[in-house]
């Protein structure tokens, strides 16, 4: 049983019961982080897939501070994820290994900080169920 790795989640269900799973087979309790959302969408929330798409085109993705939906502006995202990055990073530093469990968005936001914490990058697909790896500076989606 490992009892050095600290497993934060976000406080929604789909992450929670993922992380939970992991917790129990590693024998560590799960930590809930709000941090670890998902981008709140606002008026977007529960629409179609599609309707969302349709919706996100009409966006200006080049401002980063404009929210989407209402709801949150990327640069907002950015800003929480980078702060628990930073936490996790300095856990990892004293030979903590870290899991966060989050969701597609926050792991895109997470990606650009890693890549390069003044601009974002490319789009990365991010399907249902992938890990993002990070380690020793490499990041991968498996």
């Amino acid at each position: 049983m490992l009892t050095s790795v600290r497993i934060t989640s976000s406080d929604l269900t789909r992450a929670l019961e993922t992380a939970e799973v992991v917790g129990r087979r590693l024998g560590v309790p799960v930590l809930e982080d709000p941090r670890l959302r998902e981008m709140a969408l606002g008026s977007l929330e529960g629409l179609s897939y599609e309707e969302t798409w349709r919706a996100a085109e009409e966006h200006d993705w080049s401002d980063l501070h404009l929210p989407v939906g209402g709801g949150e502006s990327p640069a907002q995202v950015r800003s929480r994820m980078a702060a628990v990055l930073s936490e996790a990073r300095a856990d990892a530093a004293r030979g903590i290994p870290v899991v966060l469990v989050t969701h597609g968005d926050a792991i895109r936001h997470a990606a650009d900080v890693l890549r390069d914490p003044q601009k974002t990058g490319d789009w990365l697909e991010v399907p249902n169920g992938a890990v993002f790896l990070v380690e020793h500076g490499v990041t991968r989606v498996e």
